[in-house]
Parts: structure tokens; sequence; C-alpha cells
């Protein structure tokens, strides 16, 4: 999916980040060569193995674009994906942008003026339509909420996001631009973050009751 994303025409609107988090040499060394064609690639990489929230600050910090999308290694691009984040963002200018996602076969999208919503109740965190590879904000806007927290790697994203709806509502495109990897896929993958679901969960339980009794 890595080369999808590349390949896609992201290239047209700024540059892609790479922030490796500390894999094995022979793995960077090939990737560091794979990429070198791209000319708007940046990889750069983690000495120690920090985490997804450390990952993306640090891309974050690195970033001097006015706005910032995310995308995991597991997931895939609509080749439109960009074209279409870049329609909106010029359009309606918001400071949180969310698109749909699938975990099927990507349908093919046109763009129009009828496919947004805005998602300013807090209930809508709890519905599922916020995945990171689905994720565009302001990178002041990230900047000013102290961005992903370092310290957690379960549920990260709904910390931030937490944090920024109280900044700004959300801007949701009706639109099927990535695909992620299913629950079944990645369960068989015990190195994948979301596989360990208990401490998904709790991790979650935390993050909520801290945002609704918080502790001095």
């Amino acid at each position: 999916s890595l080369y999808e994303l590349i390949n896609s025409n992201v290239a047209k609107y700024n540059k892609i980040i790479i922030v490796d988090d500390c894999s094995n040499l022979d793995f960077f060394v090939s990737l560091k060569s794979k990429i070198k064609k791209f000319k708007n690639t940046i990889l750069l990489k983690n000495e120690t193995n920090l985490g997804p929230s450390a990952s993306r600050n640090i891309g974050i910090e690195f970033s001097k674009s006015t706005y910032i999308s995310f995308h995991d290694p597991d997931d895939y691009v609509h080749k439109e994906r960009f074209e279409i984040i870049a329609y909106y963002i010029e359009k309606f200018q918001p400071q949180v942008l969310f698109h749909d996602f699938t975990t099927l076969k990507l349908k093919k999208n046109i763009v129009n003026n009828f496919k947004f919503k805005i998602h300013s109740g807090f209930f809508y965190l709890f519905k599922s339509l916020y995945v990171t590879p689905a994720f565009t904000c302001k990178r002041d806007l990230l900047n000013q909420v102290g961005g992903y927290n370092n310290d957690i790697k379960f549920a990260e994203d709904l910390d931030l996001y937490i944090r920024l709806r109280n900044k700004s509502k959300f801007f949701f495109v009706n639109q099927e631009l990535v695909k992620i990897t299913c629950k079944s896929d990645r369960i068989n993958n015990s190195d994948h973050l979301s596989s360990n679901l208990k401490l998904m969960r709790r991790s979650i339980n935390k993050i909520l009751i801290s945002n609704i009794l918080p502790f001095n």
C-alpha cells in the first residue's frame, strides 16, 4: 500500500513523510533504496521504537504544510483520495476533515457538493466514523492541542479527536477513499496494535473517564 500511496496524486499537492519506527536495518535499507526515485518522499527513522503517537508527532513536527493527512502502513488509498480532499479543503477550508472508509472493495467516487456533513456532536466519536487513514487536519491546530499523546499506544486517535473536538467541528466527506485492514486480518497479526482488544478497550475506558471526570 506504500507504493500505491506514493504513486497516487499526493505528489501534486505536497510531500509524503514516512516515519520508520525502528525497523530492522535490512528493511530500512531496502525501503530507502526503493523510494529514491520519488522526489516528494522523505524517509525518517526512529533510533528506538517509540510507538504510533510519537512517530506521528515526529512527522507533524517535520512537516511545514498547512494541512496534514495520515496513513497507516496496512491500508490502501483510492487513487483520487488526495485530489478529492484538496477539493473540499480549497472550497470549505475546514479545520478538521474526515472521509468515509471501507473494509471491502473501494468504490468509484465522483466529487460533488452534496456529499459532506458537519459533525458538531460529541456522540459522533462513538460511531466508528473516524480512523487515522481517513483523517486530515490543519497542522497549526494539531500543534495547538499538542498532537498525539506520546504515552498512549492504544486508542491514541480517540484521545486526539476528543481534544480536537473541543476546538473545532468535524467536516465529514461521505465518500469511501481508503480501505482499512479488517479486524479479522489484524487479529491474526500479534504485532498489530489493534489486535490486542483487551488493551485497546482498557485504553478507551481510561481516555473516556479522564475526559468525563478529569483528575488533578
